[in-house]
């Protein structure tokens, strides 16, 4: 049984740095203190606004509350090269608002360079096989981000309007973008094509051929080709079934474009992967290079694990049974790959997959 002393997180994070290693991407250590002075320069883009500081020879360090930055600081990217890299790293934030600063396990890839169809396609690909090996029953959600602008700039040129509108979307609150359009003096017909094109969505071969038509009259063929494009990739794979567009699924404009995708599996409320396109990031923090990848929160998978994951496999209750019985017994079923735990008499309190009892 796996899991049972080794936790739900660190076995899946093995799982999908084997998975990352096998598609050829290289694992990336990263120290565990960076300077402060990088986060608040981009207090913005981190998920959670606390950071764990301390001094060190007059020196304001941070526990990392985020990977991509640190990554991003340290990767020198090569001109017609494509990096390609995964981590195993612990960041130090707040999981969720009103709880305390955790070390939370996470995982992850980064691909960074003159990205192409291909590694745009193998990114999600590898997105969907992740979410696979935590659920059978997930769902990869997609968007296209320069597709969503190129909607919002046929509404306003404004950036604070623009942000306001992205928000509302990223909500799916289609009376609320239509009220904000309405008190802001926007135009009603192009605010109705954004309505339109939040409320499109479901498996890609039922929305890009409707979707095709509304992006040629926004003036996104280019991003609707590159989408389809990496879309057509991923058929016939183990990822096709998975996948699902939904133009609500966007990010902060200033730093993210291009693809941006969501991960979910049945039992957890929130999000378990996130992932898109970043070169705007990458510009701001002066690399000139397209970058994409996701990391997988693995804090999340504790919500699965619930009363029904056993204890042990077996329950050996083995009495007056002699040591040499009981030592074979527990070599028997550890051979088979089971966990066993071997007691004189059953306990209490506990769950467990099979009760054996060893009677002389």
């Amino acid at each position: 049984m796996a899991g049972a002393f080794i936790s739900r997180e660190e076995t899946v994070a093995g799982e999908l740095c084997t998975l990352f290693r096998r598609f050829g991407y290289l694992p990336y250590k990263m120290r565990k203190f960076e300077d402060y002075d990088l986060y608040v320069r981009f207090k913005d883009y981190l998920l959670s606004d606390h950071v764990i500081t301390f001094t060190d020879e007059g020196k304001l360090l941070a526990l990392k509350p985020d990977v991509t930055l640190s990554l991003i600081r340290s990767v020198r990217p090569e001109k017609g090269a494509i990096k390609k890299l995964f981590y195993r790293e612990s960041v130090y934030r707040r999981p969720r608002p009103g709880e305390p600063i955790r070390e939370l396990l996470q995982t992850g890839l980064e691909c960074i360079g003159d990205l192409d169809t291909y590694s745009l396609s193998e990114v999600l690909s590898l997105a969907a096989l992740a979410l696979q090996r935590i659920s059978p029953d997930a769902v990869l959600v997609i968007s296209q981000l320069d597709l969503v602008d190129a909607f919002l700039r046929r509404i306003t040129a404004d950036t604070v309007a623009k942000k306001d509108l992205l928000r509302l979307a990223g909500e799916k609150n289609l009376p609320g973008i239509r009220a904000y359009s309405t008190a802001s003096s926007l135009p009603a017909k192009e605010t109705e094509e954004l309505c339109d094109l939040l409320a499109l969505s479901g498996r890609p071969g039922e929305v890009l051929p409707a979707l095709k038509p509304m992006a040629e009259k926004a003036g996104a063929e280019e991003a609707f080709a590159s989408l389809s494009a990496v879309l057509a990739l991923l058929k016939d794979t183990p990822a096709e079934e998975m996948l699902q567009l939904d133009f609500s699924a966007v990010s902060d404009g200033k730093y993210y474009n291009g693809l941006a995708f969501r991960g979910f599996v049945k039992g957890l409320p929130e999000r378990v992967l996130s992932g898109g396109q970043y070169d705007r990031l990458m510009d701001r923090m002066g690399k000139r290079a397209g970058a994409v990848g996701f990391a997988v929160y693995l804090d999340q998978l504790s919500l699965l694990d619930g009363e029904n994951e056993p204890d042990a496999d077996v329950l050996l209750v083995y009495g007056n049974a002699s040591p040499e019985r009981v030592k074979a017994a527990v070599e028997r079923l550890t051979a088979q790959g089971k966990t066993v735990l071997a007691l004189p008499i059953r306990p209490a309190e506990g769950h467990f997959g099979t009760i054996d009892v060893l009677a002389e």
